[in-house]
């Protein structure tokens, strides 16, 4: 798909995703927290317009949630060495009300999937959306899923997390059904 890169998702220099596993993390977190927008439906929309154009962002207008990460490998000193360029988690924060029902205290577990999913993406150090093939992508939204029910269930807010799903993509019913029952698999051994 062919998009626009939006001035506000670069990362100036670029974010060195190095050292072990848990240290890049950590680091990428911290980063990515603070690259999180919240809009309400219009300007969501207009977001996502001055980057996919009008026509094409109609197709995510139901969506609470989406990432914009590009990722960079280089070559130094004999070692490849991986770089996020850009990144943004941009919040329809009018899905987080629905049925005149309040899902924002769900919401920080929609932010720590995308987070997460960013991040499986990012330690890969893929160069382009077309790279990250349908199966990788698959993956890592699976995983990512698990943990934000996870997280969710921990909480106490599983059953909730469930309802908003079926409230915001109810064809996803059997997806979200399996990642929240792993969830409370995983908390009740």
């Amino acid at each position: 798909m062919e998009y626009k890169t939006l001035e506000s998702t670069f990362i100036n220099p670029p974010h060195k995703i190095e050292g072990k596993t848990g240290k890049a993390m950590e680091s990428f977190y911290e980063l990515a927290k603070g690259r999180v927008r919240h809009f309400n439906h219009q300007q969501f929309m207009d977001w996502l317009s001055e980057s996919l154009g009008e026509e094409k962002s109609k197709a995510f207008e139901k969506i609470p949630a989406i990432v914009f990460v590009k990722n960079e490998v280089r070559e130094e000193d004999q070692r490849i060495e991986k770089y996020l360029t850009n990144l943004e988690i941009a919040i329809d924060t009018s899905k987080f009300n629905l049925n005149g029902k309040d899902y924002t205290d769900i919401l920080s577990f929609v932010v720590e999937h995308e987070i997460y999913e960013s991040w499986l993406r990012s330690k890969k150090g893929f160069l382009e959306e077309k790279e990250f093939s349908e199966e990788s992508r698959t993956r890592a939204h699976s995983l990512a899923l698990r943990r934000q029910f996870l997280l969710a269930e921990k909480a106490g807010k599983g059953e909730k997390m469930f309802e908003w799903f079926m409230l915001v993509a109810p064809k996803k019913e059997k997806e979200y059904m399996s990642a929240w029952e792993n969830a409370k698999n995983k908390l009740h051994k």
